[in-house]
């Protein structure tokens, strides 16, 4: 990671690439198979996804306001009582608000990708230990994660809306990245696709809107160490994986997904609803361990469980909303806020 932007017309881009739920009716009720998405902790701070034992860096004790995304590699946080810039470390997406060059291929999209991961959000920020921790240009240069744990700059790396950056020495994720951002690049994701820009930061850029995944992701949830069976003790269900523009005005196709991080569990009894009052009640289900389930606004996918709200107007709203998952008692369990209906800072 470097202090400037090095990426011009005439720099070669590197390798990259992302890493890319099955369900079964069986009698009265549904058993689903594994998902990658996790749940998202609300008290105790979250398992950061890939920073795991022996990693030296630890994210600060609490996590800060976004203030403002300037672009898919930098972003503004209220930290510590004031407002700083923070320049993503190991990453470079295409540029769009440089006034000294014209906006990259897909710079538009990355910045849009950005705003969906982080507007809304609190962050937690950690240095690199083994590199600056400021920029000439006064950015702090570190990693961040959601409050889920999801790790933004592998998130940006993944979806190919930024390629690996190493500006001099070796930092400390550098080899999950590369191998990210290969994975990335064979998989076609974002700017390597053929129809996008093939890898080229200084290809013309263009309207790829229809290319920039519209869900929130939510950080992978390790595998549950519970032992199969029914109602065995263990975490609860939580919200998972939120889509809330839809392709089309009515948006059918805005989903919720319920992920269960622990042992089998019965939904029975547990509602989904949103700010405006529309309320998911849950039929006898069973999400098997590490499964997960979607609540479509008015589609039925069995692949998916077949869950709807058979509503002909959309129901969460893409300038903000709250997603609250309820236990039968009527607790909130899990809770998820985004633009406008987002407490301020």
């Amino acid at each position: 990671m470097g202090p400037t932007d090095p990426w011009g017309p005439d720099r070669p881009i590197g390798l990259l690439r992302p890493i890319g739920v099955i369900a079964a009716a069986l009698g009265g009720f549904l058993l689903v198979a594994c998902s990658p998405f996790g749940p998202r902790p609300t008290a105790a701070p979250p398992r950061f996804q890939d920073l795991e034992p022996g990693i030296a860096l630890q994210p600060e004790p609490e996590p800060y306001a976004v203030t403002r995304v300037v672009d898919g590699d930098t972003l503004k946080l209220r930290r510590q009582g004031r407002e700083v810039t923070v320049r993503l470390m190991g990453i470079n997406s295409p540029e769009s608000v440089d006034p000294r060059r014209p906006v990259q291929c897909f710079g538009r999209e990355a910045s849009a990708r950005m705003h969906l991961l982080a507007d809304g959000q609190k962050l937690y920020f950690a240095f690199d230990p083994e590199q600056e921790h400021m920029d000439p240009n006064g950015r702090l240069l570190g990693y961040l994660w959601r409050e889920d744990g999801l790790f933004v700059n592998l998130e940006m790396v993944r979806g190919g809306y930024a390629n690996e950056f190493t500006y001099d020495d070796p930092y400390t994720f550098r080899a999950l990245f590369r191998q990210t951002a290969r994975q990335a690049e064979q998989a076609g994701n974002g700017l390597w696709a053929p129809d996008t820009c093939a890898g080229d930061f200084a290809a013309p850029a263009a309207d790829f809107g229809d290319r920039v995944e519209r869900a929130t992701p939510a950080a992978p949830v390790p595998p549950s160490t519970a032992a199969p069976g029914t109602s065995a003790p263990g975490p609860a269900p939580r919200l998972g994986e939120i889509a809330f523009d839809g392709q089309d005005p009515r948006e059918p196709d805005e989903y919720v997904e319920i992920v269960n991080p622990g042992p089998p569990f019965d939904l029975d009894g547990w509602r989904l609803s949103d700010a405006d009052g529309h309320v998911f009640d849950f039929p006898r289900l069973v999400l098997a361990q590490g499964g997960s389930c979607r609540v479509y606004t008015n589609l039925a996918l069995a692949e998916h469980c077949g869950l709807s709200f058979n509503s002909r107007e959309a129901i969460w709203g893409n300038g903000g909303d709250v997603a609250s998952l309820q236990d039968p008692g009527g607790r909130v369990v899990d809770e998820r806020c985004w633009g406008k209906r987002c407490p301020p800072p």
